[in-house]
């Protein structure tokens, strides 16, 4: 499954945000959607972070950073849309 990755504002590194999902729950998750934030691996400092300002690391594209220890299983209802 891809893993949900951002790129960190002081480094400029791609880094995983912990978090994997697959690419059709991706998809439904709205642009403001808020992911857990995290502590990054590249400059040490907590990060928060909405889908609008990350990616998925599509397999055989791999973007090296920590293993993904969370799957996000979203359920989209028209109540969650904005």
């Amino acid at each position: 499954m891809p893993k949900i990755m951002i790129k960190c504002l002081k480094t400029g590194r791609a880094v995983s945000t912990g978090m994997v999902t697959d690419q059709a729950t991706w998809r439904r998750l709205y642009a403001n959607w808020e992911g857990d934030a995290f502590l990054c691996p590249a400059c040490d400092t907590m990060h928060a972070w909405l889908k609008r300002d990350a990616f998925l690391d599509v397999p055989g594209e791999s973007i090296t950073g920590p293993a993904a220890v969370m799957v996000v299983r979203a359920v989209v209802t028209d109540g969650d849309r904005p």
